[in-house]
């Protein structure tokens, strides 16, 4: 059987039901009551297509709103997964930043050691004649 206000709806997605037009049922017989469109009623013929169009093609539901909040639920839980992910690879960065800094530390303490030692050798080979080129 067909549903003239779904036929309707898929005929004319504009159109508001009961306002622009009234479908009135009786004993399982439908008729259009009322017609305020600015264009003729569909025949028989073109709610019977535009019927077996529609179940065809029947149009995508909105989500209702428990499976919204569900689907954001599940978005959110993707950020924070996210965000716990990129919160640890901070702190290993963090910890891989320490590591090269006291590296760095405990090799400027190396090469102040060096210099010093350098320049002792150099004292020494200086007081020792050993430096200059004095023969």
């Amino acid at each position: 059987m067909v549903n003239y206000s779904a036929a309707i709806q898929y005929l004319y997605p504009d159109a508001k039901p009961n306002i622009d037009y009234v479908i009135v049922a009786e004993n399982e017989v439908q008729e259009i009551h009322y017609w305020g469109l600015d264009v003729p009623p569909p025949t028989q013929r073109e709610l019977r297509d535009a019927w077996e169009a529609y179940l065809a093609n029947p149009p995508v539901e909105p989500p209702t709103p428990s499976e919204e909040l569900q689907g954001v639920k599940m978005q959110l839980a993707s950020v924070l997964k996210v965000n716990a992910e990129k919160e640890i690879e901070l702190q290993t960065l963090k910890q891989q930043n320490a590591l090269i800094l006291v590296d760095n530390a405990n090799k400027s303490v190396d090469l102040a050691n060096v210099k010093q030692q350098t320049a002792e050798i150099m004292k020494m080979l200086a007081e020792n004649n050993i430096l200059g080129g004095n023969a």
